[in-house]
């Protein structure tokens, strides 16, 4: 019977899917992985957007100018200046939170204003700026050509491991994709075992063995139950990636997408694997309560282990066998 392990198949993937506690599964699985990756991204740190207080139109500019270094410096933060009369109005706005901090003028340059610390982005862009137009003027002033006076002075940066700083992500997916392999493979390989277990106790195998052969049996069961773990890791690792996609995550999703396609390709392999090895387990066990000894370590056999020569090979070379004590 040539069809019959798909027969056997379409009959398992049917009813587990009409089981509710493997929907309320997936349910809660999708849910903790895109809490997951909401939480990771907000504690992980977003754009920000600093708003400065200035009280002229050369104060402003520097603002205007300082938004590039912002940018650089936390990709996606921007900077916008606030207007206002006086000195004494911006840092009243400083103090009841309207602005981050003021950029006003003094008798010896400019003066950044916070209330209790200043930001060290923000602090640097401004007062990098702000000396960068001071020089500039300074040195129309003094009839001083600029770029022949600060030529050979650029420090430019190179990354030798520009993808250093995605470790920490990369050790986290990995680790992700592990649990959820460790628990797909737990759970539906346990299906399988159970599955075949409920068969020989209830004598059912018999009377499908009459019809069906037992090869196709055992591969209709890890055709059915290996189809549900795909398509429960398909859907898992897709809601990460949309969530991923959702919070503004595109380098980190640059960066894992391609290990999350290689994941499932190797995940069919390697579950597949271990559903027949859950299946020959299941067929060592003659009822559930034996389930725990067939498919668990089982370190009964040999109680009291101990190591002796073997007396065959004792002339030859010394050997250990592991033999059980008994009483006599």
């Amino acid at each position: 019977m040539r069809g019959a392990w798909r027969v056997v198949a379409e009959r398992e993937i049917t009813t587990r899917i009409q089981q509710k506690s493997f929907r309320y599964s997936i349910l809660a699985l999708v849910v903790g992985i895109a809490a997951m990756v909401v939480l990771a991204s907000v504690l992980g740190g977003r754009p920000t957007d600093y708003k400065v207080g200035v009280v002229d139109q050369e104060t402003a500019a520097i603002v205007k100018a300082a938004a590039p270094a912002i940018d650089r410096a936390d990709e996606g933060s921007t900077i916008e200046a606030r207007d206002f009369d006086s000195a004494a109005a911006a840092e009243r706005a400083v103090r009841d939170g309207d602005v981050d901090a003021a950029l006003v003028r003094t008798d010896a340059g400019y003066e950044v204003i916070g209330e209790n610390k200043i930001d060290g982005t923000l602090s640097t862009a401004l007062t990098t700026i702000a000396s960068q137009q001071a020089l500039e003027r300074n040195a129309q002033a003094q009839d001083v050509d600029l770029e022949q006076l600060v030529a050979g002075s650029a420090v430019a940066e190179r990354l030798l491991d520009p993808d250093a700083d995605d470790a920490g992500a990369r050790s986290a997916t990995a680790f992700v994709f592990v649990l959820l392999f460790y628990l797909t493979a737990v759970m539906f390989g346990m299906t399988i075992a159970q599955s075949v277990v409920q068969e020989k106790e209830s004598r059912v195998v018999e009377i499908l063995a009459a019809a069906v052969p037992i090869r196709a049996l055992l591969w209709g069961k890890i055709v059915g139950n290996s189809v549900l773990a795909l398509f429960q890791i398909v859907v898992m690792v897709g809601t990460g990636v949309i969530a991923l996609a959702l919070t503004g995550e595109k380098d980190l999703l640059s960066a894992i997408g391609p290990a999350a396609a290689w994941y499932i390709a190797f995940f069919v392999l390697g579950f597949v694997a271990l559903s027949g090895l859950w299946a020959v387990a299941g067929s060592l066990a003659s009822r559930q309560e034996d389930l725990g000894s067939t498919t668990m370590p089982d370190r009964s056999s040999c109680s009291r282990p101990t190591c002796s020569p073997s007396p065959r090979v004792r002339a030859s070379r010394p050997s250990c066998r592991c033999f059980r004590w008994s009483r006599r």
